[in-house]
């Protein structure tokens, strides 16, 4: 139960689209009356969809004088087993879910961090001032944009790219990119290696577009050397039969866990048999939605890590909901699934600081995912700026997320829209 006597009341949503690199960041911002705001991200495969639903599910609150995440999730009761079959309609409700959170917190006058430990119950939590990150180098290695057409950008149609810059996916432009991240002080990697790969294959056992992937893991493993650790996302491009096969092939290349060779959702009793089968520590269900799901993901083998994305998983207190409860009947068994901007890290780092210091998972915890590089005036979106030293996030000082969006840089490289 919460101990405050804040409340919310939503009267205005409007949406803040940014070009970023291969993807567009979506911006999902409540106000009340009174101009008290909050903020939450909804990027997802259809972000306009998302918020236009956002803005449907926040009208039916207007008016009404929110008092917590529970007491939204009374007001407007959705299907967990729908939600987790409709990704657009997840991130829609865990945006509502998320923005109101942070509104709360505002209001309550504490970090969200902070927020979620006194209405999660662990009030006497100390939360660290920063969380530390691995580098995800996927997002900057993928074709992006290279000049902006600044008419369209200010305008009301939606962001778009006039040209484009190439990717260099070679064993060697990942390794160049893994070293740049590791002299900013990264200490965790993660790559996304095997774009020739699509089950299902031809032949029986490793698919020979493979050793395409595992040319690149080993030229970032021989980049950031023995000492670091290099997490491998497959993005369920395999099957049961190569799945089972590349596991190997990648502990003898220098992974550190091995991320979703197959959907664990969808396909979740083969995935099962690979993580019985593996030495390696299996990450993934970066699309769950709701504490049940994730739970029931380790308590049943399914997974080792569990990566609740905020987005889409119900929104930070249902995020750190989760997180508490797997954290503290196994500590490194959650880390936050991030590859989006930098409305999403602050909002994952916060439910981070908040778990891990509730579940004391402590030297334990492992760190949560960053889209390291992927445009270079990133920082500048948000004020306070984004700030990261050595691999950790720094958390701003200040109520709520500690950070609005700095709509000079956000509104002159993309547009601001009503729903």
């Amino acid at each position: 139960m919460t101990n405050t006597d804040a409340w919310f009341a939503p009267s205005a949503i409007a949406v803040y689209e940014v070009k970023a690199r291969a993807s567009t960041w979506v911006f999902l911002e409540l106000r009340d009356a009174g101009g008290l705001c909050g903020l939450a991200e909804v990027t997802c495969p259809d972000s306009a969809a998302a918020a236009s639903m956002a803005a449907r599910l926040t009208n039916r609150l207007r008016g009404e004088r929110v008092r917590s995440d529970s007491d939204l999730v009374q007001r407007l009761p959705l299907n967990p087993e729908a939600l987790q079959k409709d990704i657009v309609l997840a991130t829609a409700y865990s945006g509502v879910r998320s923005a109101i959170s942070d509104a709360l917190a505002r209001r309550s006058g504490l970090p969200l961090c902070k927020y979620l430990l006194l209405t999660g119950g662990a009030a006497e939590a100390k939360p660290a001032d920063r969380v530390s990150l691995y580098a995800n180098i996927n997002r900057a290695l993928l074709q992006g944009p290279q000049r902006q057409d600044r008419a369209v950008m200010a305008g009301t149609s939606p962001v778009r790219a006039t040209s484009s810059s190439p990717a260099d996916r070679t064993p060697e432009g990942f390794a160049a990119l893994a070293r740049q991240a590791a002299d900013v002080g990264f200490e965790a990697f993660k790559c996304a290696p095997f774009d020739e790969c699509r089950a299902p294959f031809k032949t029986q056992g490793m698919p020979p577009e493979a050793e395409h992937g595992l040319e690149r893991v080993r030229a970032v493993k021989d980049a950031i050397g023995p000492g670091s650790r290099l997490f491998v996302d497959c993005h369920s491009r395999f099957d049961l039969d190569s799945a089972l096969a590349l596991e190997p092939a990648l502990r003898a290349a220098g992974a550190a866990w091995y991320e979703e060779p197959l959907d664990p959702i969808t396909r979740s009793e083969d995935m099962r048999r690979v993580r019985d089968a593996s030495r390696l520590p299996m990450a993934g269900a970066e699309h769950g939605y709701g504490l049940a799901t994730f739970k029931g993901m380790v308590e049943s083998g399914v997974l080792d890590i569990v990566m609740p994305d905020a987005k889409h998983c119900g929104g930070v207190s249902e995020a750190f909901r989760a997180g508490l409860e797997i954290e503290s009947a196994s500590p490194g068994s959650v880390s936050m699934h991030c590859p989006s901007g930098p409305v999403s890290l602050l909002t994952s780092v916060h439910v981070s600081a908040a778990f891990i210091a509730a579940a004391d998972s402590g030297a334990a915890a492992m760190p949560l995912e960053h889209a390291v590089f992927e445009v270079e005036w990133r920082s500048e979106a948000l004020w306070p700026r984004e700030r990261i030293e050595k691999g950790d996030l720094v958390l701003p000082v200040g109520p709520g997320l500690g950070a609005e969006l700095d709509y000079s840089v956000v509104l002159a490289r993309g547009r601001k829209w009503s729903p």
